[in-house]
């Protein structure tokens, strides 16, 4: 029971305190203005703003760790471990197989690509134009000529 004038008593020293900060103002409902209400929302108004200003504060951070990881000199020190690379291999394993066989094949053709017939066809065709332009007036390949072209170049349609 002894609670109960205290609180009285507290609450009409507020009253007195809001009616000498705020005198006979109203807010916008029409009501007088409270102390506490006001601080309570300048208070919750605060926690937000630092609330905030934390978050910001880690962006800040990561926006950091981001542009670290964008510049090229950090990432030319970042190794790929060897069991990754190995993976990445194997991965690719089909492909490389297939681009070996390619290469092999080119180089037994290499004698071939190295031929003067192909460098400089214009000393050996008589005048009768590049075969790249189109204009290719010489006489035809023989039926033996046309097989043996076939054997060693498969690639070359005639």
């Amino acid at each position: 029971m002894d609670r109960k004038p205290d609180t009285d008593n507290l609450e009409m020293r507020l009253q007195a305190l809001e009616s000498r900060l705020y005198g006979e103002r109203r807010n916008k409902s029409g009501k007088p203005v409270k102390c506490a209400e006001s601080l309570s929302r300048i208070q919750a108004g605060l926690t937000n703003t630092a609330n905030k200003r934390e978050r910001v504060k880690i962006l800040h951070k990561k926006i950091e760790d981001l542009l670290k990881y964008l510049d090229p000199q950090f990432t030319d020190h970042i190794t790929v471990p060897d069991a990754m690379k190995l993976e990445f291999i194997l991965a690719e394993e089909d492909f490389l197989l297939s681009q070996a066989a390619l290469l092999e094949q080119v180089s037994s053709l290499q004698p071939l690509l190295d031929s003067t017939y192909i460098r400089d066809p214009e000393e050996h065709g008589g005048g009768q134009g590049h075969p790249a332009c189109g204009v290719v007036t010489g006489p035809t390949h023989t039926p033996d000529e046309d097989v043996a072209l076939k054997k060693t170049a498969p690639w070359w349609e005639l």
